[in-house]
């Protein structure tokens, strides 16, 4: 045990350098190896995209702070290019376009309220279930 915390300890004494935020200036860049198969795929079969779809869902139980989760989506979006990227095409070339760290978040509400109990639970299926079927629109965003 005593070697283990050692090894433990010595691993956290390392320092590393702070990855730095690269400035993106505008116009497109080239696309990535991925994101040339995505495009592909896109080319082909529209539809094929949903195969990339990582679907989930959460239940919250209390009142909701909207500013709050909203402000909190727009944060994950800004530190995240990815989730800010589209493809264009430039001269016949697909390029990737990020949006400004500023872009944000459309978040989508859906009041299901009105219905009860198994008549709200097959609402809310069907909305997930078209949620994570619906391809990405790799040109328009959000993805």
């Amino acid at each position: 045990m005593a070697a283990l915390a050692a090894r433990v300890a010595a691993a956290g004494a390392t320092t590393q350098e702070a990855i730095e935020p690269v400035e993106r200036g505008e116009g497109t860049l080239p696309l990535s190896w991925a994101q040339q198969r995505l495009w592909f795929l896109d080319q082909l079969d529209h539809a094929a995209g949903a195969a990339y779809h990582i679907p989930a869902a959460l239940r919250l139980s209390g009142m909701l702070d909207r500013t709050a989760l909203q402000c909190s989506l727009d944060r994950v979006v800004a530190r995240h290019e990815s989730l800010r990227t589209t493809f264009a095409s430039v001269e016949g070339e697909p390029r990737q376009v990020i949006a400004p760290a500023d872009s944000g978040f459309q978040l989508i509400e859906h009041d299901l309220r009105h219905l009860q109990g198994a008549e709200q639970e097959a609402a809310v299926a069907e909305l997930r279930l078209a949620e994570a079927g619906a391809p990405f629109d790799l040109a328009q965003g959000p993805l």
